[in-house]
């Protein structure tokens, strides 16, 4: 199994293996802050995997994670962004997603409104 971490890898690529993750019973592994997040934004992990098997694949971005390059990869739809990054081969690591919609909608309300 190959260690990738740290090593930057190609929009074609991270799609190979977000599809082989998904297809063939590899492990999505949430961080904690994405769990509070999507909590909080109402975001299902059935829309996680969604977004993940059917969106866009964007460039890497470098992270400096504990002192390591982390590269992390946004998976867009037109309402979605889910941000990854792998360690190896068959697991990708969920580090936040963001339903668009709020921001599309005129701004996120305050409570009471």
């Amino acid at each position: 199994m190959a260690n990738l971490s740290g090593k930057r890898l190609a929009k074609e690529q991270v799609r190979k293996l977000l599809t082989r993750i998904l297809q063939n019973g590899g492990d999505l592994r949430f961080t904690d802050y994405c769990e509070k997040r999507t909590l909080e934004r109402g975001i299902t992990t059935q829309t996680i995997i969604n977004v993940l098997d059917r969106g866009i694949v964007r460039d890497a971005e470098e992270y400096l994670h504990a002192g390591d390059v982390q590269w992390r990869y946004r998976v867009e739809t037109k309402r979605y962004r889910v941000v990854v990054t792998f360690e190896i081969e068959n697991e990708a690591i969920v580090v936040n997603a963001i339903d668009f919609t709020p921001h599309l909608a005129g701004g996120i309300k305050k409570k009471g409104d």
